[in-house]
C-alpha cells in the first residue's frame, strides 16, 4: 500500500506542474516549460535522472569547420597518434581537478570490463580561425599566444549527427582559465597592530637650498632625505655644537 500510496502522490504532484505549464501565459515561454519537464521528471523518476533534451547547434556552418579543423595537422599533429596522445594528456590533467571529469574516466573504466568501448572524442574550437592551435598545447612563444575569448569544445560522442539535425546531450562541466604570463607584477599586502610604545609620528619639514628657488628638483630633495638619514644615524654629527669635534 506505501507504493501506491508514493506513487499516487507523484503522479498528483506532477499533474499540478504539467497543469500550470499548460497555462496560455506560457506558451512562448520556452525556459519556464522546459523547467516544468524537468520537475516533473525529478518528482516521477528522481532528481538523479539524466535529462537530455533536444536543442539546436548554434553557427552550424561554423561548427563544421571547426570540427572538421580539430583533425588537421595545424590544429594539433598531422599523426593521429599524436593526436589522440594529446588528447589524453589533456583529459589525464583535467580529471585531477574536475570531479565531473573525473567521474566520467571512473564510468568508462567500468563500461570497458563489461566489454563497451571508450567513447569517441571529438574537438571543436570556437571562434574558428583557419590554421589556429589547439589552446590546450604548449606555444614556442609569446608570439603564437592564443588570443583571449576562445571556446575548446571536448566532446564525448555517442553518435555523430549533422549539425543541422537538433542534438541531445550532458553538459559534464565547464570552467574558465587563464593562459599565465611568464612574468607577472605581483604585490602582497597584510595587517599588524602598532607596537603600543611606538614613538610619535615624525614629520620632516625640508625647505630649498636656494632661496629665490621657484621648485624642487629631484637632487635637492636627494640630498635632503640622504642628509637626514645621516642625522639621524649619527648622534654626534646631530649634536656637534654641543658634544665638540
Amino acid at each position: 500500500m506505501s507504493v501506491v500510496a508514493e506513487a499516487t502522490r507523484r503522479v498528483t504532484r506532477s499533474g499540478a506542474v504539467l497543469t500550470e505549464a499548460a497555462k496560455p501565459e506560457h506558451a512562448s515561454d520556452s525556459r519556464f516549460l522546459l523547467g516544468a519537464a524537468r520537475e516533473v521528471l525529478d518528482i516521477v523518476c528522481g532528481a538523479e535522472l539524466p535529462f537530455a533534451p533536444l536543442f539546436d547547434v548554434p553557427a552550424p556552418a561554423e561548427f563544421t569547420n571547426a570540427l572538421a579543423h580539430s583533425g588537421t595537422a595545424a590544429f594539433i599533429d598531422a599523426d593521429p597518434v599524436v593526436r589522440k596522445a594529446a588528447l589524453q594528456d589533456f583529459e589525464r590533467t583535467a580529471l585531477r581537478v574536475r570531479p565531473p571529469l573525473d567521474s566520467w574516466r571512473r564510468l568508462e573504466i567500468v563500461a570497458s570490463s563489461l566489454g563497451r568501448g571508450r567513447a569517441t572524442r571529438a574537438l571543436a574550437q570556437l571562434p574558428y580561425y583557419a590554421g589556429a592551435r589547439w589552446v590546450a598545447l604548449p606555444f614556442a612563444s609569446e608570439a603564437d599566444r592564443p588570443g583571449p575569448g576562445r571556446i575548446s569544445i571536448l566532446l564525448y560522442q555517442a553518435d555523430t549527427p549533422p549539425v543541422n539535425v537538433p542534438w541531445a546531450g550532458l553538459l559534464l562541466d565547464h570552467w574558465t582559465e587563464i593562459i599565465p604570463f611568464p612574468d607577472e607584477q605581483t604585490g602582497v599586502a597584510f595587517h599588524y597592530d602598532d607596537p603600543g610604545a611606538e614613538a610619535p609620528q615624525t614629520v620632516l619639514l625640508a625647505v630649498p637650498p636656494v632661496a629665490e628657488a621657484e621648485q624642487w628638483s629631484l637632487s635637492w630633495l636627494t640630498e635632503t632625505l640622504k642628509e637626514t638619514l645621516e642625522m639621524a644615524s649619527n648622534p654626534r654629527r646631530r649634536w656637534g655644537s654641543c658634544l665638540g669635534p
